[in-house]
């Protein structure tokens, strides 16, 4: 059996017989209707209740009337915070409905939705239909296709003046966005060329200047005592020994014999080595380079949750729950968490990562009265929460949710 829709009844007081005959009609036809003065039970807070109903409803009616037109209070209340709801929903979604009990102008606030006349012979039908659909377009998660609505008159296409007129206002509001950006970027460049001259020429060295370090190496002189003999740095390279190159002929005169000297071992001046320090290059210890650090693997986001379909479901039986979010595919646990129990989802179907499908067994559950619990999903990079509510009884509905 497939979920039926909760319907939040909003009207005046005036109109409260009107309501309460539409009320049952929607139970009739196997819908679950709300309306404050038969579902708040006594003792109840009614603000609070009438918020939670109007947050886990499937779709919002706005009872329109004369006395609700020009009518302060609470209604314009109800109404605004089911537009705020309206926002954060699909174009194609169907959700708030105005709803004419009678002929009358409709407020500006609801005057964006189509709404039906109730009063006419075809209002009820629109209605169911209005319901039925919306609840097939969110079933399948994707936006329908605009149907031609019978009985209504198509939407009327510009004509060609018209659409020449707005071409011209784009071509004008363009050239406008583009001769402002311009001078705006004429501006910053007059404004940051000589900023960056300036710039430049604080960092770079002036010719007259001299970067590095002058090393200036004198020489030391060694005084040499007078009593020593000046050593020569010229070493020699030879011996010269002066021998006989032939042997003298005699001749008529009988010669004296030459007496050749033997050469006596003069002792030469050994030179002394003069050592010189030679400066050797200073080493230049260059560090290892430290080794990058690997990064942590990075956490996957926490599961988040933006709706519940269905927000709530009556005690003591199965309940299969569509859970709307980002970050669900990774799930490792889902469960409904009550004042008194806590129950785990016995099975899960992960369709995307927006959207996962939950069975909770509620059998042998039971509550006194309508409770607030907790849908509470589990993932890798955290937990996340919504409210899910439990009641005792829901009016007209005695089949449980598959």
């Amino acid at each position: 059996m497939e979920a039926s829709a909760w319907i939040f009844l909003s009207y005046a007081r005036e109109d409260e017989g009107k309501v309460e005959d539409l009320y049952q009609r929607l139970s009739d036809a196997g819908f679950r209707p709300w309306m404050d003065k038969k579902d708040i039970l006594p003792g109840e807070i009614w603000r609070s209740s009438i918020e939670k109903a109007i947050r886990c409803s499937d779709f919002f009616l706005a009872c329109v009337s004369a006395n609700s037109v020009n009518k302060r209070g609470f209604l314009q209340r109800e109404i605004k915070e089911a537009l705020d709801i309206w926002q954060e929903m699909l174009d194609s979604d169907i959700y708030l409905i105005p709803v004419r009990l009678e002929d009358c102008t409709v407020s500006e606030s609801l005057r964006d939705s189509q709404w039906v006349d109730l009063f006419e012979e075809d209002g009820w039908s629109q209605l169911v239909r209005a319901i039925q659909i919306g609840m097939e377009r969110r079933r399948a998660g994707t936006e329908s296709i605009v149907e031609e609505r019978p009985g209504r008159a198509p939407l009327r296409a510009p004509s060609a003046g018209e659409s020449e007129w707005t071409l011209q206002k784009k071509i004008a509001f363009a050239g406008v966005i583009v001769a402002l950006v311009v001078g705006l970027l004429t501006c910053t460049a007059t404004i940051a060329v000589p900023i960056v001259e300036r710039l430049v020429e604080s960092l770079l060295p002036r010719p007259t200047e001299r970067i590095g370090i002058d090393i200036e190496i004198k020489a030391t002189e060694t005084s040499m005592p007078a009593s020593e003999t000046p050593m020569s740095t010229v070493m020699p390279t030879s011996t010269d020994t002066r021998m006989p190159t032939g042997t003298p002929t005699p001749t008529g005169t009988p010669m004296p014999p030459t007496t050749i000297p033997t050469p006596t071992d003069t002792p030469m001046p050994t030179p002394t080595p003069v050592l010189t320090a030679i400066p050797s290059p200073t080493a230049t210890c260059t560090p290892a380079p430290s080794p990058t650090p690997t990064p942590p693997p990075s956490r996957p986001p926490p599961p988040v949750i933006t709706g519940l379909d269905p927000g709530a479901t009556k005690h003591n039986c199965p309940v299969q729950v569509t859970i709307r979010g980002e970050w669900l595919r990774q799930s490792t646990s889902v469960r409904l968490i009550g004042p008194d129990h806590e129950v785990f989802a016995s099975e899960i179907q992960v369709i995307d990562d927006s959207q996962i499908k939950c069975k909770f067994d509620l059998l042998g559950i039971t509550v006194p009265w309508t409770q607030e619990w907790k849908l509470q999903v589990e993932g890798p990079g955290g937990t996340a929460e919504y409210d899910f509510f439990v009641a005792k009884d829901v009016p007209d509905d005695n089949e449980p949710y598959p």
